[in-house]
């Protein structure tokens, strides 16, 4: 299951392959653990309102990557719904004889419908990249598969800066950034043997 997991968000990866796993079946445990006591101010988060807020944004980009239909039509309909209720006004106001007065609330119901197809479009072209993101998905499962039974080393991973430590590591410990065209400084390429 961890070759198919796809992890895109910069901010957590913990809540994407939770909602990742769930899309796909895979059976999630939980453990449960105890915090610490808060011995100082968070620097990461002013307050955990702001930690959810951000989280929250997170959620909702992961769950409209899987579910981009689902989460679209919802918003459509909750704009089509009052779009609804702004044109049954107009008619009410029509049909008794005072419609002339009321021409606003028939141009606001258009812009709340338009704006309603429009998420609904959103959808469906969602739901479309969706099924090309499961295909993309299953071939880089494959490509790991098969770089595993060669013993091909994962592509991301940079060489070490130090001869001392692990032939390759991410992270920090992976010497010096890359520059903005993504190559290496000169001095810290490596050789590699095929």
């Amino acid at each position: 299951a961890a070759l198919q997991m796809q992890v895109v968000s910069k901010f957590t990866y913990t809540l994407e392959t939770i909602i990742q796993a769930g899309k796909m079946l895979v059976a999630v445990e939980h453990v449960p653990i105890r915090t610490n006591e808060q011995t100082r101010a968070s620097r990461l988060f002013p307050s955990m309102w702001a930690y959810v807020r951000r989280n929250a944004g997170s959620i909702f980009r992961v769950y409209s990557l899987y579910e981009p239909m689902r989460v679209f039509f919802i918003a459509a309909a909750a704009v089509a719904l009052p779009s609804a209720v702004i044109w049954a006004r107009f008619l009410y106001f029509f049909f008794a004889g005072e419609g002339q007065g009321h021409v606003q609330s028939l141009i606001l119901g258009s812009t709340l419908m338009i704006i309603s197809v429009q998420l609904a479009a959103l959808g469906v072209v969602g739901d479309i990249l969706a099924g090309s993101r499961v295909l993309q998905q299953r071939i880089l499962e494959r490509v790991r598969r098969v770089e595993l039974t060669l013993g091909v080393e994962p592509s991301h991973y940079e060489p070490a800066a130090d001869a001392e430590g692990p032939e390759r590591t991410t992270g920090a410990q992976s010497g010096p950034a890359t520059g903005k065209d993504g190559q290496r400084p000169r001095e810290a390429q490596q050789p590699v043997a095929r």
